[in-house]
């Protein structure tokens, strides 16, 4: 399994540490320990039978949140993230799960299991919304201000897609095989529908390497907006900082129009955080680290935060629902308002007014 990594591996345990302050791991840890190339030299010892693979060096196999920060910092483009997720994998494969991650038996016939779920059925011919896990979302909110945006816009009901995993988390915790799984069986559900929307982040960026056809709510807003400019009734005042998400910075490469879509609503303007673009940090959500290292991880959603609070807004918004709920829960985000961005979308829309009083169901 990591065999394949032999080039990689290579070129990272003779590196002199240039891609050190791009990683959020070392960023809040504050240790070379986690950096990228002291993992990857640590695989590549495993690899080479000059240290063990036991518990001790699988914790450090979690210590990546898999947002390729390294690699953008990286002359050679070296896939960090990649690299350690195959050890979690080649771990799992021997018995040795990593830190808080229970080793789950493989399920058997996954898509036999779907072709008799009456889902499909119920999703046949309609346009779909499908936020990612409900649990990782963790924001009702979120989902019910989304289908309101996305109703007004296509003048049609958008129902809410299944509860069914994606299988990235299967990816991060080592389980490549039954997460590519997932991603089949989701994707063969949603094709009934005629339409579908996605969340943003890590499940999209899934979804869409599996060639699962999906369509972002961001390029589909930003092209109604440009359309109809009246559509956005009102604007936020002040400034308002964008955290773009590092999955749709790197992996799907909408930094640009994540930035021009929040600035459609912004009324002074988006202001970016110091880390922003191709630069930017992981907020600490991403690659399991959450759960494997959860003080951490509110540490480098803290860091996100103070950008935040430094650039003087006192919005901070991300279209990563994700991420929303990871900042929200960080206890630094006392001074500055964390919302999602559709939250936002559909009170400048005059959406929420709607739901005031709870009379409205979505």
């Amino acid at each position: 399994m990591l065999k394949d990594f032999e080039e990689a591996l290579e070129t990272c345990t003779y590196c002199p540490n240039l891609c050190l302050h791009a990683c959020p791991v070392v960023n809040a840890e504050k240790k070379s320990s986690v950096a990228p190339w002291a993992k990857m030299s640590l695989v590549q010892w495993v690899r080479q039978g000059l240290a063990p693979m036991n518990g001790e060096s699988v914790d450090m196999f979690y210590k990546c949140t898999g947002c390729s920060a390294c690699t953008s910092a990286c002359a050679h483009g070296v896939e960090v993230g990649d690299v350690l997720f195959a050890a979690r994998a080649e771990a799992q494969s021997r018995g040795i799960p990593g830190p808080g991650v229970e080793a789950r038996a493989v399920p058997m016939g996954p898509l036999e299991k779907i072709r008799g779920d009456s889902t499909m059925k119920s999703l046949r011919g309609k346009r779909v919304y499908w936020p990612g896990c409900r649990q990782a979302v963790g924001d009702h909110e979120t989902l019910e201000d989304t289908l309101k945006v996305l109703q007004a816009l296509t003048g049609e009901p958008v129902s809410l897609g299944p509860a069914t995993c994606c299988g990235e988390a299967e990816v991060s915790n080592g389980r490549p095989g039954v997460g590519n799984n997932d991603a089949v069986a989701l994707g063969y559900i949603l094709a009934e529908a005629e339409q579908v929307f996605v969340g943003v982040g890590a499940c999209q960026a899934h979804l869409s390497g599996a060639r699962v056809m999906v369509e972002s709510v961001v390029p589909f807003l930003l092209k109604s907006f440009l359309a109809n400019p009246d559509l956005v009734k009102g604007t936020v005042p002040g400034k308002v900082a964008i955290f773009e998400g590092c999955h749709h910075v790197r992996q799907m490469g909408m930094s640009d129009q994540v930035v021009a879509l929040a600035s459609r609503f912004a009324e002074g303007g988006v202001v970016e955080l110091r880390w922003c673009g191709t630069s930017s940090h992981c907020c600490g959500a991403g690659g399991a680290y959450a759960q494997t290292s959860p003080d951490d991880s509110r540490i480098a959603g803290g860091r996100i935060l103070d950008m935040a609070k430094d650039s003087g807004a006192e919005l901070l918004i991300s279209f990563d629902a994700e991420c929303v709920a990871h900042l929200k829960a960080s206890p630094q985000a006392e001074g500055v308002r964390v919302l999602s961005a559709m939250s936002v979308i559909a009170e400048m829309m005059g959406l929420k007014k709607e739901s005031e009083g709870g009379e409205e169901e979505v």
